[in-house]
């Protein structure tokens, strides 16, 4: 599934709207929650797009070094 960032912020903007005309001061609260976690949501969909667009490609490969993994020791109490 795909998310763009643009869809998230029309739904932001659209909720702040609504908020401004809310009857309620628990709907306006509501709608003004939601306009902030589209807007989040569009921010972590950038992000992660562009920590994507930066990895290496799978491809050809990894620029990333090889760590040997390590087996915690156990500790005698």
């Amino acid at each position: 599934m795909s998310f763009d960032p643009k869809v998230c912020r029309k739904h932001s903007v659209r909720c702040a709207e609504m908020a401004r005309t809310a009857r309620t001061p628990q709907l306006k609260e509501t709608l003004s929650d939601l306009a902030q976690s589209w807007g989040k949501l569009a921010l972590q969909i950038e992000r992660n797009l562009a920590l994507r667009d930066e990895a290496p490609s799978r491809r050809g490969g990894s620029d990333l070094a090889v760590v040997p993994a390590v087996r915690p020791r156990s500790v005698k109490p």
